[in-house]
């Protein structure tokens, strides 16, 4: 049995990848499992039961009835166990079991991806695989990856422009400039992973999309797993983010197969300004992992641009 871990950014593709891993017949994958401070949890069983005892049934029913003074991200943690297939009865479980054995109330970074390891865990239970994982921040690599030879992380890597594309049309990030530094510190990370052998495999999403079976056979070969069509027909698999009842907001895009007109959007996208600031700060990472820059072009359609704004404005004081 091992232990598999997905590293990326948000809008870099680890939802892809995971429901890509999920579908495997030997794989059972969470997706955001690492819960925010819950409090105590034996509080947040009394909760999902005062919720089904007033007729919430599913894991979105039971989020909707909680009482205010549950944690904010309560009933987002009980929707995403769902997700895994753990509806509010086995979570239940999962939370009593884990609140004698380890901690009534999880607060460290490590306290809570153990209480993620125990809900994918029952999932494992349920599917009969041999391996399961979910989503982490890279923070977590040196923890998971000491000492454990059972661990396998794999990360994802995206061109930063699309990324950061990407995250403007979801209102989740509104500076270039700080998105430029979290990408080139997450790709310095991952380089350095990667050559330290702590990282397993880096995926570019751009290869992932445009030439899926050479990425399967990669994850299957570095990760000694049998050959499974089901991970090539991810969009109609047994990942459980297919599941019925189950909201996402990837949940369109996962029902299709893959579709490579997602790359180089930031063309279209992003102000010639957002992409040069990308550039300027990203540019040695970006070059490290094939994404190439045209900046020259960019740069001086913008620096001509903030002449002829100067030039304006000089005129304009001139008038007066």
């Amino acid at each position: 049995m091992s232990s598999i871990y997905v590293v990326g950014l948000s809008r870099s593709g680890t939802t892809l990848l995971t429901t890509i891993l999920d579908s495997h017949s030997d794989i059972s994958m969470g997706y955001e499992l690492i819960p925010p401070k819950l409090g105590s949890l034996k509080e947040v069983v009394t909760s999902i039961k005062n919720a089904q005892n007033n007729g919430a049934i599913t894991a979105r029913e039971v989020s909707k009835l909680l009482p205010e003074q549950c944690s904010n991200g309560c009933g987002v943690f009980i929707k995403r166990s769902a997700r895994a297939l753990i509806t509010p009865d086995l979570l239940i479980e999962v939370l009593q079991k884990f609140s004698c054995k380890n901690t009534d109330n999880p607060k460290t970074i490590s306290e809570r991806t153990s209480l993620a390891s125990a809900i994918v865990d029952r999932k494992q239970q349920l599917e009969g695989t041999k391996s399961s994982g979910f989503k982490i921040p890279i923070t977590l690599v040196d923890e998971l990856k000491r000492g454990a030879e059972a661990v396998r992380i794999i990360a994802v890597i995206r061109d930063p422009r699309d990324v950061f594309s990407s995250q403007l049309k979801r209102k989740m990030t509104v500076s270039a400039k700080s998105f430029s530094g979290q990408w080139d510190l997450y790709a310095a990370k991952i380089l350095s992973y990667e050559q330290s052998g702590a990282i397993d495999i880096v995926i570019r999403y751009e290869d992932m999309v445009s030439n899926l079976d050479v990425t399967i056979n990669t994850i299957q070969e570095k990760l000694k797993i049998k050959k499974d069509a089901q991970m090539r027909d991810f969009y109609k698999s047994k990942a459980s983010i297919h599941a019925p009842g189950q909201k996402h907001v990837n949940s369109k895009e996962l029902s299709r197969d893959v579709f490579d007109t997602s790359i180089n959007r930031w063309r279209e996208d992003l102000a010639d300004e957002e992409a040069v600031l990308i550039e300027s700060i990203c540019k040695k990472n970006m070059q490290q992992f094939g994404y190439t820059t045209d900046d020259s072009i960019r740069e001086r359609r913008y620096f001509c641009r903030q002449l002829r704004y100067a030039f304006m404005f000089f005129l304009k004081k001139c008038v007066r």
